[in-house]
């Protein structure tokens, strides 16, 4: 794993669904998918 780039935020999953209007679980689901990769 790789450092992470100091400048760029770093959020918490809810925060990131409520960002989207979506369901923190829709993303884990988008995730399992392949559809998002977190980072």
């Amino acid at each position: 794993m790789t450092e992470r780039d100091k400048k760029q935020p770093l959020y918490v999953i809810s925060v990131v669904a409520e960002m989207l209007g979506v369901h923190p679980q829709t993303l884990r689901m988008y995730e399992r998918e392949g559809f998002v990769i977190p980072r």
